[in-house]
């Protein structure tokens, strides 16, 4: 199924690179075993719901004496759906919900150095970058305090010990490539996650990973926002600002620290990034994935044309007759370039979820779906 996604333009992957090959044997191995398919017949709650804890009941039972049985979804909603009908029949599922990835500490440490980039040549910007996974060094607090109203003077001060050896040569950076380039290499060359990760006696390695993922992920929201704006640093910065303060629920990476015995969990894909479960279950393969605007009578798209450095503006106007549009050639091409880039995104986000089960993956099949832009059409 990866090679035909990949055929299709729809996943990097390559059979000979990224295929998993297992060195464990296992006496008479059968295909059921590992894989199976659960029918839905009829689209109504009660029937999916009796099949989904019936299911979840028995891969429990069958999980070894540490084990966890993973439920993965789209969506959080969905994840709180899938609880409450645990809980309505007995299941004690664990709702792996990671708090938002705008509050995460890789998202705030990163903050702190757009805004310590940004305001170069402010103390108070580049003290606040101590208190972050980028320098590990302590602050010299008592010098801080006799330099204290001097901007000038504490700013030659901060930098007569300032930690970073390559920081000009960051801030030079930004007048000659990208902002997200530059903060890519900034990041990659300073590791935060490093330090972050050795602050604690337990899970080092876990930790760092945590960490690392959450950044990863940052960067991903970055590349869609790029898709209708030019990221300077000062939009990045406006950008995180509102995305922190109004405390947006963007899913964060999960971290898998050690659990004992057997566990029932339910998390987003984007949440078991990284991360492996005895058994996967997923449960909602009939959903649209497609993303494409519904929009009202009126849809325009205002474009920042990067090459031609000129705004356009695509625009969709319904008409008086039913099914009658009108539509420019800005808004026809965005429109298709938008609808492929989420399709292609939903094919990775798969990807993840079906490459997270170790030993056991149920799929949910429904015999009535109409959506031809779904995970359960993508496995066909």
């Amino acid at each position: 199924i990866f090679e035909k996604w990949a055929k299709n333009n729809r996943l990097m992957y390559s059979n000979i690179k990224d295929r998993l090959i297992s060195d464990v044997v296992i006496n008479n191995p059968k295909k059921d075993n590992f894989f199976k398919r659960v029918k839905i017949h009829q689209l109504d709650d009660t029937q999916f719901q009796a099949r989904l804890v019936n299911e979840i009941r028995e891969q429990y039972e069958n999980l070894p004496q540490r084990g966890t049985v993973a439920i993965l979804v789209r969506e959080n909603k969905e994840a709180q759906e899938v609880v409450d009908i645990g809980k309505k029949n007995g299941l004690n599922i664990e709702y792996k919900n990671t708090g938002g990835l705008y509050q995460a500490e890789s998202t705030l440490d990163f903050y702190k150095l757009v805004l310590a980039l940004q305001n170069n040549k402010s103390p108070k910007y580049l003290i606040n970058l101590y208190d972050t996974n980028y320098i590990c060094d302590s602050l010299d607090i008592k010098g801080i305090f006799m330099h204290r109203g001097k901007d000038r003077e504490l700013y030659d001060f901060i930098m007569k010990s300032w930690p970073l050896e390559n920081w000009d040569k960051y801030i030079e950076n930004f007048k000659r490539d990208t902002a997200l380039k530059v903060l890519r290499e900034i990041v990659y060359e300073l590791r935060p996650w490093d330090i972050y990760g050795e602050k604690y006696d337990e899970n080092r390695e876990k930790r760092k990973i945590y960490y690392k993922q959450n950044l990863d992920l940052l960067f991903e929201e970055f590349s869609v926002a790029k898709k209708t704006d030019y990221l300077t640093l000062n939009k990045l910065e406006n950008f995180l600002r509102i995305m922190i303060t109004t405390r947006q629920q963007e899913e964060a990476a999960t971290m898998d620290l050690e659990e004992e015995g057997k566990n029932i969990i339910c998390t987003t894909v984007h949440g078991a990034k990284g991360l492996e479960y005895h058994t996967v279950i997923l449960p909602y393969t009939n959903k649209d994935v497609s993303g494409v605007r519904k929009g009202g009578p009126y849809n325009f798209l205002v474009i920042d044309d990067e090459e031609s450095q000129k705004i356009k503006i695509g625009y969709r106007i319904k008409g008086l007759n039913p099914g009658s549009v009108m539509k420019n050639a800005y808004f026809e091409t965005e429109n298709i370039d938008d609808r492929e880039y989420r399709l292609k995104e939903e094919t990775r986000i798969l990807y993840v979820a079906l490459t997270r089960a170790i030993k056991n993956l149920v799929i949910f099949e429904y015999d009535k779906n109409k959506n031809k832009e779904s995970w359960q059409n993508y496995l066909e």
